[in-house]
């Protein structure tokens, strides 16, 4: 639905339609696969969703959801937490939280078809 501000025309018919919920998927600014499940930095949006707007990406947030709530609908949004990118921030900010390949590279999870990594602290 693109720019976060071209999300608002639509809670009326939201609201009209009897929805008192609205899912967000990842907004976050996702790592270099640009998936959104895949979150490089989990403190700054992803600009597909900041648009052409100036205003600080917590405001753009918080505009979005006082509208919702105006008109009676609560906001959830998707926090992955479970993984990261590969790029991710907390990455080289926390080495120590992610497992890694003998080369440095990150290990990721799954390591072939029939093959799973064995995660020994759940932060990998």
């Amino acid at each position: 639905m693109g720019a976060i501000d071209a999300w608002k025309p639509h809670l009326q018919r939201i609201a009209e339609m009897g929805f008192n919920w609205v899912f967000l998927n990842p907004i976050h600014y996702p790592g270099f696969s640009g998936s959104l499940y895949a979150v490089k930095d989990y403190y700054a949006l992803n600009p597909l969703f900041a648009g052409n707007s100036s205003r600080p990406a917590d405001r753009l947030i918080a505009d979005y959801a006082d509208a919702a709530s105006r008109l009676g609908i609560k906001v959830m949004m998707d926090l992955v937490v479970n993984h990261t990118a590969k790029d991710a921030v907390l990455a080289t900010e926390h080495p120590n939280w992610f497992e890694r390949e003998p080369d440095g590279s990150l290990r990721s999870p799954v390591c072939g078809r029939s093959q799973r990594h064995q995660q020994t602290d759940g932060m990998g």
